[in-house]
């Protein structure tokens, strides 16, 4: 295909596509005309819709195909009124081809039926009789001058930059139901393709149709668009009842199905996103955002043990994975290693301390690296770095995001604005739907600005079948715990809202009335409240329970505590965001008893108390000790075919919903929908 050149009327959105497509693909010259003034760019010139371009002549030389996208008025096309004179010189030396960019719209309204290129034209909007006047004229230009003209019907044009996805985001998607409504839409870069298969064909020109594969009422693409990125979608509202502009009117006026076997018959397109959810899947893939110019830090206090801090290494691997640079701003600590094993780089700054001037001295810190990295996002999850960070993003103007790991006390109004920078992010990531209404409650941020995203589960650790069967032997003869006797473990640091003293009640009363072997394990990290761990000792000392209790401090290797487990208890005093271990648990398979309180219906899969279909675990109301009882005597007794019956299904939860692939996919969704609005 020899070189041409290429000039467009109306590089908007679908214009600026085209001829980026054609640039980058062949390095051919292209350029076109823009209505908001122009500098610097010599291929760009500023069009007045009144009076044209004056002195257009020596841009059009040698011009091989004319692309159209300017918006006709009620005389038709603005091009041919305003610059006649030099489009008829143009046809009479050089041009090949004329493409003209027209809308599905002409059809007008077919009540949801499907149309190809011979239905009848039948506008009801005044934008769409101005559409079939222009391409009526274009088509007369063609037949004067023996000119190839492609008319091409769009339906509803989105990409990366304008589609639901950035609608959601900055507040303005809505979801508007009309019974029978429906139409198609297209990628704008499979209108790139199109275009492009046309400027190197020699067949004669034509209309076609450009719509995807797969019609559909709109809310469908809104509810899509809200899942991927975890954000609740807007609610909804009647047609007769929207308030919408004359504008957004005139497309609920239409309904129809428009078919597009003509370009692929006749052209052999096969549409790279032939539905709205192959097109969003790549508006959300970062992959496609020029990877190289994509940098995010992470900010944490330090990259030592607990789900934030794990969260940063999973986060970083992934990022590593889709061929993205990775930071991380933070104290060392005992995940460093794992965090550099995933090829991210580790900034050693002291962002755990909290007082006035280390948050100062910290945000120029911060400054410095984001001009040396040239970081796009900041990525926040932990308030006192979050106020550095916060504060860094606003003065370098790059992107802030924030996850609500914790549940935070607010004791004052202090506090309560200390807390607040975890609202402040241009998404909020909340962990759970329990945290989400936390945020909403506290700080009144609108729902449109906070993305639930489950803390996920590393499916592959924590899996029966990878457990080491020979270290469990080692652990049960170390600790005199023979096959007979049924464990039940608390897992989590321990500290008194974590709830032990109501299990050590529980197991008081089931010694009493039981009488199985059963041993109750705390395992957790047991140093920092030493006092705490005095009064539980105390305690087992009162009830008798110094055999039934075994404190075995952090473990390394939770997955092997939870595999010897009969039932495991989260039977915390306060709410937690998430509840890491009840996930954990469940990838294990093992049944789960859980204080009912905070997130853990979003876990568990609970049905009445009395079935075991779907069940995956016990709750029972805070502090009722009698019920805790009562739901441990439960699990103990399940026979083998209930306990394999919870363990698939628990399993299956965990697989289905709450991975860590899941978290760290919704997550960079997040980065590349933030990235992709500009």
């Amino acid at each position: 295909m020899s070189d041409k050149k290429i000039f467009c009327f109306g590089l908007g959105y679908t214009g600026k596509n085209i001829s980026s497509y054609i640039e980058k693909k062949y390095g051919w010259s292209v350029s076109g005309t823009k209505r908001s003034n122009v500098i610097g760019d010599i291929n760009v010139y500023r069009y007045d819709p009144n009076n044209g371009i004056k002195n257009i002549k020596l841009a059009l030389e040698n011009v091989t195909d004319l692309l159209i996208s300017i918006a006709p008025n009620s005389d038709g096309d603005i091009v041919l009124q305003n610059n006649i004179e030099d489009i008829n010189n143009l046809c009479q030396t050089t041009l090949k081809r004329i493409i003209y960019l027209s809308t599905t719209a002409v059809y007008g309204n077919y009540n949801g039926d499907w149309i190809d290129e011979d239905a009848k034209l039948n506008p009801s909007s005044k934008r769409a009789v101005n559409r079939v006047c222009a391409e009526q004229q274009w088509l007369d230009i063609g037949e004067k001058y023996n000119i190839n003209v492609d008319i091409l019907r769009l339906s509803g044009i989105y990409g990366v930059g304008r589609n639901q996805i950035n609608n959601l985001l900055s507040g303005n998607a809505k979801r508007v139901i009309k019974d029978g409504q429906i139409f198609n839409r297209i990628n704008v870069a499979d209108i790139s393709v199109i275009v492009d298969r046309l400027i190197g064909s020699d067949s004669h020109g034509d209309i076609y149709n450009i719509s995807d594969d797969e019609p559909c009422p709109p809310q469908d693409v809104v509810e899509y668009a809200a899942n991927l990125i975890g954000v609740s979608p807007p609610v909804e509202v009647p047609f007769d009842r929207s308030n919408m502009s004359e504008m957004a009117k005139s497309f609920y006026s239409e309904s129809k199905k428009v078919s597009n076997s003509k370009i692929k018959e006749k052209l052999n397109i096969e549409l790279m996103f032939p539905n709205y959810r192959y097109g969003l899947h790549s508006v959300v893939d970062i992959k496609n955002l020029y990877p190289k110019a994509i940098n995010i830090m992470q900010v944490a206090p330090a990259i030592d043990i607990g789900g934030a801090e794990q969260t940063c290494v999973e986060i970083s691997s992934a990022l590593s994975q889709s061929g993205l640079k990775s930071y991380l701003a933070s104290s060392k600590g005992r995940l460093l290693n794992e965090y550099n094993a995933t090829g991210g780089v580790h900034i050693d700054l002291p962002l755990k301390n909290k007082n006035p001037f280390s948050l100062i001295k910290n945000t120029f810190s911060l400054i410095h690296f984001i001009k040396k990295y040239n970081i796009n996002i900041i990525h926040a999850r932990s308030r006192a770095p979050a106020w550095s960070a916060y504060l860094a993003s606003k003065i370098m103007r790059c992107q802030f995001i924030t996850t609500y790991h914790g549940i935070y006390g607010e004791n004052n109004i202090l506090k309560r604005f200390y807390n607040s920078v975890m609202a402040r992010g241009d998404i909020v990531i909340a962990n759970s739907v329990f945290t989400k209404k936390i945020i909403m409650e506290r700080y009144n941020i609108p729902e449109y600005k906070i993305s639930v995203i489950h803390r996920g589960v590393d499916i592959e650790k924590f899996n029966r079948k990878n457990i080491d069967v020979n270290h469990i032997k080692n652990l049960m003869s170390n600790w005199k715990i023979d096959k007979d006797t049924s464990i039940i473990l608390l897992p989590g640091r321990v500290t008194e809202w974590k709830g032990h003293k109501i299990a050590l009640e529980a197991i008081s009363r089931i010694k009493k009335n039981n009488t199985g072997k059963f041993k109750l394990i705390f395992t957790g990290d047991d140093k920092k409240h030493k006092s705490y761990v005095e009064e539980l000792k105390a305690l087992i000392r009162d009830l008798k329970l110094e055999e039934e209790v075994l404190f075995t401090g952090h473990s390394n290797n939770i997955e092997n505590m939870l595999y010897i487990a009969d039932v495991v208890l989260s039977v915390s005093v306060k709410p937690e965001a998430f509840g890491r271990i009840i996930a954990e648990a469940q990838s294990m398979g093992k049944p789960v008893i859980a204080t009912d309180i905070g997130p853990v219906r979003e876990i568990l899969s609970i049905p009445s108390q009395g079935k075991l279909i779907q069940r995956t675990g016990w709750i029972f109301k805070k502090n009722d000790i009698d019920e805790l009882v009562s739901c441990i005597n439960m699990a103990l007794k399940l026979d083998d075919h209930d306990k394999i019956m919870i363990s698939n299904i628990a399993r299956d939860n965990m697989i289905l919903n709450f991975t860590t692939k899941i978290m760290t996919e919704k997550t960079i969704r997040i980065y590349s929908s933030l990235l992709g609005r500009n």
